[in-house]
């Protein structure tokens, strides 16, 4: 397994978005602006593209990092592979000076976010008929622990 960062919209990462937010999950909107200035993780199992998710810094609304769309290919779920790209990507915010992420949490996804130690602020919004909650971690992280 290894991690990458790129800071374009890599194919991978398009791919897992795909089929995970627009197939799965019928999300029309898949890719905006903020694809532009974010910076792009993936996770490989061997050569192949097993999750996704990018980090941004919001200078304007939060004023932390904000990491969004981590999605993890239907056939590599249960492996954890969610939770290691969420560690990656909040080390990076560290290594970059964050303090503070958030993230913009499906319903059901708030429990795998609690687990990794983000709390739930402010109330439910909608976001494509889909109900969402705002989450955010202080950082705590000495040094980075990913190789």
């Amino acid at each position: 397994m290894t991690m990458k960062l790129y800071e374009e919209l890599h194919e991978d990462a398009v791919r897992i978005r795909k089929e995970v937010f627009m197939d799965e999950q019928g999300f029309c909107n898949e890719f905006d602006e903020i694809d532009k200035i974010a910076f792009h993780a993936v996770l490989y199992e061997d050569d192949r593209a097993a999750a996704t998710g990018r980090m941004y810094y919001d200078d304007k609304e939060h004023h932390c990092y904000v990491i969004g769309r981590l999605a993890v290919d239907k056939a590599c779920r249960g492996k954890q592979y969610g939770a290691r790209l969420l560690r990656f990507m909040e080390e990076e915010t560290v290594r970059r000076g964050g303090r503070k992420i958030g993230l913009s949490a499906q319903k059901q996804a708030m429990g795998f976010y609690q687990k990794q130690g983000f709390i739930p602020v402010g109330d439910y919004y909608m976001d494509e008929q889909c109900p969402h909650i705002w989450m955010q971690k202080e950082t705590s992280y000495e040094k980075s622990t990913i190789n």
